[in-house]
């Protein structure tokens, strides 16, 4: 669903930006990204707030219901740690096609080493601390915004080709450039529906360790 959402807004901006620079309309250009980029941010949490009201509901959907109950209390606490990381998960999507566009591949390579180390260390303190697996979830969330946090300071320049302003675009504009990421967000929705079925049918019939094996093979 996150993939949905960010890959439509994602290359709905990505395609839109294109055009505008073409056109040579420089000042269209960041009112569309920073439209962009606030309504992923509103989205992003909705769907937070979606996920820790209904974990175990969505735990159980992905699985952990019937021979993999026994995955439901677990599975839910890390799900809950890790749903308070999903704008930066939808934000840092939303972003890069604009980094390519702006000449910020250092950026997002030095946020992605930010993030790596900072969930490291995190995972170690949370482990330390005896957080257990929900305190696991908080840390990659907090090293996600630590990412999301350093990617955003490029973009507060306002040199840069890009940057934040107020959007002042209407919902038609916005809806049109929304229809030129539909390809992505179909595609999307066939790759998260896919393994939603496959883990149910391997609980059903293989119960949890058949699951355990199917992630360890995956990894």
């Amino acid at each position: 669903i996150m993939g949905i959402i960010s890959g439509m807004l994602a290359v709905g901006m990505q395609v839109r930006c294109t055009q505008l620079i073409g056109r040579g309309q420089q000042k269209e250009l960041s009112r569309f990204f920073s439209a962009t980029v606030y309504v992923g941010a509103v989205v992003s949490l909705l769907m937070t707030a979606l996920v820790l009201i209904f974990a175990k509901p969505f735990t159980a959907l992905l699985g952990a219901s019937g021979n993999g109950a026994s995955l439901l209390i677990p599975a839910s606490r890390y799900l809950i740690g890790i749903g308070v990381g999903i704008p930066p998960l939808i934000m840092t999507a939303i972003l890069a096609p604009a980094f390519q566009l702006d000449s910020g591949r250092k950026t997002i390579q030095t946020g992605a080493i930010i993030e790596a180390v900072a969930d490291i260390l995190l995972d170690l303190l949370a482990v330390k601390l005896g957080f257990g697996i929900i305190g696991v979830g908080f840390a990659t969330a907090a090293a996600s915004y630590l990412n999301l946090l350093y990617q955003c300071t490029h973009f507060l320049k306002k040199d840069r080709m890009l940057h934040f302003v107020r959007p002042n675009i209407s919902v038609v504009e916005f809806l049109k450039m929304l229809r030129l990421g539909e390809e992505r967000a179909f595609k999307r929705l066939y790759n998260t529906i896919r393994p939603i079925v496959l883990n149910a049918i391997i609980i059903a019939y293989g119960g949890a360790v058949a699951m355990s094996a199917l992630s360890v093979r995956n990894s």
